[in-house]
């Protein structure tokens, strides 16, 4: 037999391997794929679906230019500084004494505006008349920084204040005019398809013209020709009290314990920023609260607070019956009489004298602060600005202390078990925009700081020169470069996003200082794409040596991948958003839906607040024992029993979904925990509208439509995977 083939039989060997035998024809064959759509373009719906991964970047920084940008400067704190004559106001003990009369200049800044990106002209920083725009393609070929050029307005005004002989305060008599300077502050980077971009709302054909892509969605920055991404990290869930059992809190002091709640409040005009207020339990029965002011940690009896926030009508009798609610725990009737012992040690009865004892010991930490304010007045001014910041009212602070205060007690009595801090139900998401809105914020501030500083020290140094300056606007304006750097903001924003460091003052509340963002890489376009979707849980995790952090927790479900997740160091510590999931940017109800949603509760079962004088809001809540505490945001609405308040959580599920008739927002989430036999976590029905939050659609069975549910009220649904799953009444 010949090993030899024919030329026939050669081809069609090579016949057969060019077409294998499972595949069709080129005639029969369907042209699916892309590389057979018609035309250059990508399709419509492909482009919409790549929006749709950075959707939470590119909205988050649209939150940041708009409404963002305004509140954060509305809630700037003011500075104030007196203008006098220190060396001569000294007496023999080297103490500084205020005359009757006295004037007071008022700084601020306001109207901070970001223009698109701009393209500058050789040799000069300032913009000419014959600037045209500046697109990302330049700035990737050419190395420069993808920013507009931002201004804002310092405000100052002269006081004349007088010392009412009565009551020895200070009070304005007259204002002089308000000033206002223009003052730039730097060039502060573009998201890319953002609203200061100049890709937006372009279609297709548009961004091929401008030499994109054509498939382009944004969500990244272009610092030094370099695509950068903010990382999206996992942080503590805002505005609930947290059980949390750790043993680094006994180095605190003597008398300190493992047990403690932490509350990450974020500010109540919704700016973004947050300070954390953790509650320590200690071996004398009694409770220190936690805060930091410029990375220093301050520590105050409770009673204290109790006594700042309370209105004067609150009797020992009363604060007791609020704390110890149930009259068979012994335990903690028992640490709320040593609680309010230990106030008569201090002398401290009434809330001025409450305002007065923290003014007396936190003036000296305030710069931005007059000297003309009284010690009740500085003392307000903490209250205000560091205890519970995502409160109004003092009532409704004084409901949120004794919330973490019967919620402590009953956490180191075993009534109820610690919340894990590593589990999604009690984290959130740092989005790139309210991140930088946090740091811009800081850095206004801070400028207000270092001019308040040299005024002082310009006045120490030569009085009637400095007062003759502050005429002058011209010395204001160079103030401003020179003491506040006004004029670097810009650069230090650009700095962070090229290094992904934080320089900071205050820490803004978060565990690290660097590691915020990353190259954009373009190894391959699916490896582009999981940049957006990424979620870490933070650099400081990467050194501990437990594996806690990195578990596969079942509350994840439908929120973050459980596949998708590096091996080495980052595995299980960087994860990936579900399909799904969606993350909100901004807060979903404003005061009006609020009130109906505070109607809709009362409706439905709610004991209010103050139900006795007929008026929500006012404090002074009748608790039991036997009833569950209703929050909003962190905010105690009112109380229901356990049944109560596990037919309004359902049927606040049914309302959502239907839309605007139920009055009710389909992404609020309502976390409903229950009561059990064992020591579980401590129940309660808490709803949170806030930004930062991550929910993701499931199917409503009893009105066949979609609701959308978070991480926090998952754990606690019977949700069906599949068919086969679902069982009547149930599920």
């Amino acid at each position: 037999m010949s090993i030899s083939a024919t030329n026939q039989q050669k081809k069609n060997i090579i016949l057969t391997l060019k077409t294998p035998r499972n595949m069709k024809s080129k005639e029969t064959c369907p042209k699916t794929g892309p590389s057979y759509t018609s035309g250059y373009l990508s399709s419509k719906s492909n482009l919409e679906n790549y929006k749709y991964l950075t959707a939470a970047h590119v909205e988050s920084y649209d939150y940041f230019l708009g409404p963002g940008l305004s509140r954060a400067m509305a809630n700037l704190q003011q500075c104030e500084v007196d203008v006098f004559n220190r060396q001569r106001s000294r007496n023999e003990n080297y103490e500084i004494e205020l005359p009757d009369e006295i004037d007071t200049v008022k700084f601020w800044y306001e109207n901070v505006t970001i223009a698109p990106p701009t393209r500058r002209t050789e040799g000069s920083s300032r913009l000419s008349k014959s600037s045209t725009r500046l697109t990302p393609r330049e700035c990737r070929e050419l190395r420069l920084i993808y920013g507009g050029a931002a201004t804002c307005e310092l405000c100052y005004c002269l006081l004349h204040k007088m010392k009412d002989p009565v009551t020895g305060k200070y009070v304005v008599k007259s204002a002089g005019r308000v000033n206002k300077i223009t003052k730039q502050i730097g060039n502060v980077p573009i998201m890319t398809m953002s609203s200061k971009c100049h890709m937006r709302n372009k279609n297709r054909s548009e961004l091929i013209k401008m030499k994109e892509e054509q498939n382009e969605f944004g969500g990244y920055f272009i610092v030094n020709g370099i695509e950068r991404c903010v990382r999206l990290l996992q942080v503590p869930k805002r505005n609930h009290p947290t059980a949390i059992l750790r043993g680094s809190y006994k180095k605190r002091g003597n008398q300190y314990t493992e047990y403690g709640i932490a509350m990450k409040c974020s500010n109540s005009n919704h700016d973004q920023t947050s300070i954390t207020n953790t509650l320590h339990y200690l071996t004398t029965g009694c409770a220190n609260i936690r805060f930091i002011v410029r990375k220093q940690e301050f520590m105050v009896p409770v009673i204290i607070v109790i006594r700042a926030f309370s209105s004067n009508k609150e009797t020992d009798e009363e604060l007791f019956s609020r704390i110890a609610t149930n009259s068979n725990d012994t335990f903690t009737k028992a640490r709320a009489q040593l609680l309010l012992q230990e106030g008569k040690k201090y002398k401290l009865y009434t809330k001025k004298q409450a305002l007065k004892y923290l003014g007396e010991r936190f003036r000296s930490v305030f710069g931005s602060l007059s000297r003309t304010c009284t010690d009740e007045e500085v003392g307000q001014y903490v209250c205000d600005h560091y205890l519970y910041i995502h409160l109004k009212t003092d009532a409704q602070k004084l409901e949120c202390v004794l919330l973490c205060l019967r919620k402590l007690y009953a956490f180191a009595s075993g009534s109820c078990s610690p919340d894990n801090a590593d589990s999604l139900s009690n984290q959130e998401i740092l989005l790139p925009g309210h991140l930088m809105l946090m740091m811009i914020k800081e850095k206004f501030e801070e400028s207000l700081i270092g001019m308040a500083n040299g005024f002082r020290k310009a006045m120490y140094m030569d009085f009637p020169k400095f007062f003759q300056n502050i005429q002058d606007p011209k010395y204001w304006s160079t103030t401003a470069d020179r003491l506040g750097s006004v004029g670097t903001i810009g650069q230090k924003l650009t700095f962070f996003l090229s290094t992904g460091n934080i320089v900071s003052s205050t820490g803004l509340d978060l565990m690290q200082v660097s590691g915020y963002t990353i190259v954009a890489e373009r190894l391959n376009f699916w490896r582009f794409c999981s940049h957006f979707r990424s979620v870490h849980r933070g650099s400081f995790f990467m050194e501990l040596r437990t594996t806690a952090v990195r578990k596969l927790l079942p509350d994840q479900w439908g929120f973050l991948c459980p596949v998708h997740t590096p091996d080495g160091g980052p595995c299980g510590l960087l994860s990936h958003l579900a399909l799904k999931c969606q993350i909100l940017t901004a807060p979903l109800i404003s005061s009006s839906s609020e009130r109906m949603l505070e109607e809709v509760l009362v409706e439905l079962g709610v004991t209010p607040l103050d139900h006795l004088s007929g008026s929500a809001g006012a404090g002074r809540l009748a608790v039991d024992g036997q009833y569950l505490p209703v929050c909003i945001d962190g905010r105690m609405f009112g109380n229901a029993s356990s049944k109560v308040c596990s037919f309004i959580a359902s049927e606040l599920r049914r309302r959502k979904v239907e839309g605007s008739e139920g009055k009710i927002n389909e992404k609020l989430e309502v976390a409903y925990i229950p009561v059990t036999d064992s020591n579980g976590p401590f129940p309660g029905l808490y709803l949170f509208s806030q930004a930062a939050r991550m929910v993701r659609p499931v199917l409503h069975l009893e009105t066949s439509k979609p609701s959308y549910i978070g991480p926090m009220e998952q754990p606690y649904l019977d949700i069906a995977c599949l068919p086969s799953d679902i069982k009547e009444g149930i599920t």
